[in-house]
């Protein structure tokens, strides 16, 4: 199945100032995917060429710049499935049984655990109310390729000003008869950050197409015009980019540390991972890179995962500019 969206945003008025937000504009459409071959199924991530990525900015309140309240019209990423695969077909035990207005998730953006009531939930976030909101109804696909249907689930979550507009993935576990969510959410739009254009799960991996706002450093107010695609693929429950680079789905940030063999680091020997879990999945060992860099100081840990610390890393024959462009967590603790 291939599922395509488009998102029309335009510069609009909210609230007396300019803002990045969705005016209306014809929804997404649903296609079917060209048949593939064996070799399409595991791509590499070791030739391709590079891109940009970039983690949401959250606002505090007081910053009058960004919307209000969810563009649950014209943002969406998916459509309904075909007729075909409607849920009054669907067979019992099916993803499509699942509570999504219920669904309780970890929050890419906040790291909290949510849990929504009729589709909606409100969380304290250091001192201030976090909304979240569920946008339309779940897109259904296999995703991780092992022929059981799952979700993709599109929630919109406001702080004051500052937004964010992820797409989670849920898989349905025979052993549990129930969705498991992977870590972290495989689209990062949000205020003055990227915008999604396109998601498609085909062959166990998932192509997202967005307009890259870190190329041309467009204004807030304005929509992205660098046109970017990744390939994320899901192992155990977690998300992460095999093209153009192998890295964690998170923005590496600027150099802040002059590149390294690692054994010059000082760091400690481990792998480094796609999230910041030991159970996630090990993109390469530390001692296996060619130079490591860390960012910029204000990119190097979050709150929510202490005891982790983001790496860049090169491997031999990469050009340094990969540096921002490849990453992942570290367990330094």
């Amino acid at each position: 199945m291939r599922i395509r969206g488009g998102r029309p945003w335009t510069v609009c008025a909210v609230g007396g100032a300019l803002a990045l937000a969705g005016c209306g504009g014809d929804g997404p459409v649903v296609q079917e995917a060209p048949s593939a071959t064996a070799d399409d199924a595991s791509p590499t991530a070791t030739e391709a060429p590079p891109a940009d990525d970039e983690t949401p900015t959250t606002d505090t309140p007081g910053d009058d710049t960004g919307p209000t309240s969810a563009p649950a019209d014209d943002a969406a990423t998916f459509t309904a499935p075909p007729a075909e695969d409607s849920p009054s077909a669907a067979p019992t035990g099916s993803i499509r049984d699942a509570d999504f207005a219920g669904l309780t998730f970890t929050d890419t953006w906040t790291g909290q655990e949510v849990t929504l009531e009729q589709g909606t939930a409100t969380i304290d976030t250091d001192g201030f109310p976090t909304r979240y909101t569920l946008q339309e109804d779940p897109d259904f696909a296999d995703v991780d390729g092992d022929g059981a249907e799952d979700a993709l689930v599109r929630i919109f979550a406001e702080q004051g000003n500052g937004w964010a507009d992820y797409t989670y993935v849920l898989l349905w576990e025979e052993e549990t008869a129930g969705p498991r969510q992977v870590l972290p959410a495989i689209t990062d739009d949000a205020r003055c950050g990227n915008v999604t254009t396109a998601i498609v799960p085909e062959n166990g991996v998932i192509t997202v197409d967005y307009l890259d706002r870190t190329v041309n450093s467009e204004a807030c107010a304005e929509q992205p015009s660098a046109e970017a695609t990744r390939t994320v693929k899901i192992v155990d429950g977690y998300a992460f980019e095999i093209e153009p680079h192998l890295s964690a789905l998170l923005y590496c940030g600027a150099i802040g540390a002059e590149p390294a063999p690692p054994e010059d680091t000082g760091l400690p020997d481990g792998s480094i991972r796609a999230y910041p879990d030991d159970a996630a999945m090990a993109l390469i060992d530390l001692d296996e890179t060619y130079r490591l860099s860390m960012p910029e100081e204000g990119m190097r840990t979050d709150p929510a995962h202490p005891g982790w610390t983001i790496i860049q890393f090169i491997l031999p024959g990469q050009d340094t500019s990969a540096f921002e462009r490849q990453c992942g967590w570290l367990r330094t603790d």
